[in-house]
């Protein structure tokens, strides 16, 4: 009797010790009768709590779960128990019913059981809740599903590469992009792909890279890659150290795109810049040379007015002056026998006196007194004086002696725009008042001639104003400045000449009158 009662003691401590271990594991147990209803539950409630274990007792899985499995699922569950085959992870569902998304997931083993005799008596086994492993595992087949959209249908190339050079990884663009095989490019050296201008110094950014000089930053690189038909595509890549958790290198990705349309036109652009700035650099010359030649042409007029101005001077000027001498001799003569033809001689010397200083001024006009540094300021004040000589019109010269110019070329063709300009307004603005200045700015010298008269004909269609404008516009070619005719201050015509500098190389040349 002792011994019995031991026994049931012992075997009441070891299933108070089983059902303390059931209650506390997160797996449950589970046991069926020979009709496969429940005849135990280690669970006092289902896990989602709205079925408790009175309501599973007595009860088939199938009755109670019959949305657990697929139609498929369920005939190889059925099949297993007719056989009386144990059964292990076994995963079951429960849905939400208004959404329809599973909610759970549980895995079932049991193994079959049996009476001394042999004859089956039922299952026994354990359930454990796998919904975590199962949800983090959809969660992760949705983002490589995502990530193999991506990767498959993004155009940019995606490589990851071991510090030593070895390519580990190729995106499927890189078919698409290069035209090779990815399985065969792994197995290739990473050489045979580049041109071999550019292998040299990329294996120098990877190096780089590869070491961490580029302190987290990305390196981006354009090269060339050759395509699987022999032509070279343009890429552009960035390289990027990948460091593990450690924070050690681990890896090199590069993210690369094909730029070979934009490149083609960079350097097509390229092409038709060189193109371009050859073309600027003859254009130049071309312009120099005309220049030059115009100055020339200025230079060979200058000659010959410069040559008249001293024959009108020295010859006919000489002449007129015999006359006017013998004119004046003439009337002395007369002035005892002849009072009235003695003052039709000295009207006569009069005459000849002042044709001698119309000459003289045409003179000075032709051949201008330019000499020096100073040699225009002399000039342009000496045609203020000339106008005023008229007694018509009053010119005003504002010209501070500061201004001096080294180039006799450029001083020149200044006076004869001046003179043009002061030679239009006589004869055109019925203007009383004429000013002439020349002053220096931060970027060379500004002549401006204007008066104060009615205007001047400047259109384009007036045939007498045309001629005027060619030969101002003609000069200021000729020594690189800019002309513009508009009104003045003084309510007439204002011509502005802006002359920026003087140009190296330039002839210069003196002119004077005697």
């Amino acid at each position: 009797m002792n011994d019995k009662r031991d026994a049931e003691e012992a075997l009441r401590a070891s299933e108070e010790r089983f059902r303390a271990l059931t209650e506390i594991s997160s797996d449950w147990l589970w046991e069926t009768d020979n009709e496969h209803r429940f005849t135990f539950l280690s669970l006092e409630t289902t896990i989602d709590t709205k079925t408790r274990r009175s309501d599973i007792l007595g009860k088939t899985r199938r009755e109670l779960f019959p949305e657990a499995m697929t139609a498929q699922e369920w005939a190889v569950h059925d099949a297993t128990l007719a056989a009386r085959r144990p059964f292990q992870g076994m995963v079951t569902r429960t849905y939400n019913g208004a959404t329809g998304q599973a909610t759970g997931f549980f895995s079932l083993s049991g193994r079959p059981m049996f009476d001394p005799h042999g004859a089956f008596t039922g299952y026994r086994g354990i359930g454990r809740d796998i919904t975590r492993i199962k949800l983090a595992e959809q969660e992760i087949a949705e983002s490589e599903a995502r990530y193999r959209l991506i990767t498959q249908n993004m155009r940019d190339i995606i490589v990851l590469m071991q510090l030593d050079g070895k390519t580990i990884y190729l995106s499927p663009s890189f078919t698409r992009v290069t035209g090779h095989d990815i399985e065969a490019s792994l197995r290739e050296e990473v050489a045979s792909f580049f041109h071999p201008d550019d292998f040299a110094w990329l294996q120098q950014d990877f190096a780089r890279c590869a070491d961490g000089d580029t302190a987290n930053r990305q390196l981006a690189l354009t090269y060339r890659f050759r395509h699987a038909d022999g032509n070279y595509l343009w890429l552009e890549g960035q390289l990027h150290l990948v460091r593990n958790d450690q924070g050690l290198p681990w890896h090199i990705q590069i993210s690369a795109r094909d730029v070979t349309s934009r490149r083609q036109a960079e350097i097509a652009v390229e092409a038709k810049t060189q193109e371009l700035k050859q073309a600027n650099v003859a254009l130049e010359t071309e312009v120099r040379s005309r220049q030059e030649l115009e100055r020339n042409i200025l230079l060979a007029i200058e000659k010959e007015l410069e040559q008249v101005g001293l024959e009108l001077h020295d010859e006919l000027g000489q002449d007129l002056t015999g006359i006017a001498l013998l004119t004046k001799s003439l009337a002395q003569k007369l002035a005892d026998k002849n009072p009235d033809e003695a003052g039709l001689a000295r009207r006569i010397s009069e005459l000849v006196n002042r044709t001698i200083g119309h000459t003289r001024m045409i003179a000075h006009g032709l051949s201008p007194y330019i000499w020096g540094n100073d040699g225009l300021v002399a000039a342009l004040r000496q045609l203020a004086s000339d106008v005023n000589s008229l007694e018509a019109v009053k010119c005003d010269a504002r010209i501070p002696t500061a201004v001096t110019i080294t180039d006799e070329v450029v001083a020149l063709t200044l006076y004869r725009i001046a003179q043009e300009a002061v030679n239009n307004a006589l004869k055109h603005s019925k203007a009383d008042k004429i000013r002439i200045a020349l002053t220096r700015t931060s970027r060379g010298v500004e002549l401006v001639v204007s008066d104060n008269g009615i205007g001047q004909p400047v259109a384009a269609d007036d045939a007498e104003s045309q001629p005027r404008l060619h030969s101002m516009r003609h000069r200021c070619r000729a020594i690189d400045a800019t002309l513009s005719i508009g009104e003045g201050r003084l309510g007439g015509t204002m011509v502005r000449v802006a002359w920026r500098g003087v140009a190296a190389g330039k002839p210069s040349v003196n002119m004077k009158t005697k």
